[in-house]
């Protein structure tokens, strides 16, 4: 091997050196899909009613040394939110314009302690194509690896460039809406396992 290679070489592990020593490492919190829901509670004139998330996909990623949320983020599709009745879920499809917009997705930006001591996860969260910073307190429980998460966000849906409902055989939808969360699972610790970007946690 001529100097010039082994001088190559050497930069090279140097760099994978430096990198694996800059990179925190973290673990993964695994989400048990039958423990864990999402719901939208909706207000309307003729009732009210609640959509249940039957499926969604999410990446929580955490420190196992100081038991801390690292970065989050959550996504399902429109076809999967029902509501226990086909016709008024073929509506709202069609009001949501779903096959244009087929998603819901959610970016934890960071979750900080207010003056309450209440934590509070500020995020980006993208609807119908618009993205929107939301915040909202959670209730946050970490036991050695186990772990839940609970939460509800206030939305109006007029924020994301929705028209106010008025149509078929709901007379009108209030534009308030609120998304339940409880998500419950283990962690799993990953030494190798390379974080995003750390949010600004306490």
């Amino acid at each position: 091997m001529t100097g010039f290679f082994r001088y190559c070489l050497l930069v090279l592990l140097c760099m994978g050196a430096w990198v694996r020593a800059a990179t925190p490492a973290g673990g993964l919190l695994r989400v048990d899909p039958k423990r864990s829901t999402i719901e939208v509670l909706v207000h309307g004139t003729s009732g009210s009613f609640t959509g249940h998330v039957e499926q969604f996909s999410s990446l929580i990623e955490f420190d196992p040394d100081r038991q801390r949320i690292m970065h989050t983020s959550v996504t399902f599709r429109f076809p999967d939110l029902k509501t226990g009745r086909p016709a008024r879920d073929q509506h709202m499809l069609e009001w949501l314009e779903s096959r244009r917009y087929p998603e819901v997705q959610f970016q934890l930006e960071s979750l900080k302690k207010d003056d309450a001591g209440r934590d509070v996860a500020r995020g980006r969260l993208i609807i119908h194509g618009v993205e929107r910073t939301v915040s909202f307190p959670v209730n946050l429980l970490m036991q050695d690896l186990r772990f839940s998460i609970d939460g509800e966000i206030q939305l109006d849906y007029r924020d994301f460039g929705l028209p106010k409902l008025r149509k078929y055989w709901i007379f009108s939808v209030d534009p308030q809406l609120r998304v339940r969360f409880h998500l419950q699972g283990l962690g799993e610790s990953h030494p190798d396992t390379r974080s995003g970007p750390l949010p600004n946690g306490n």
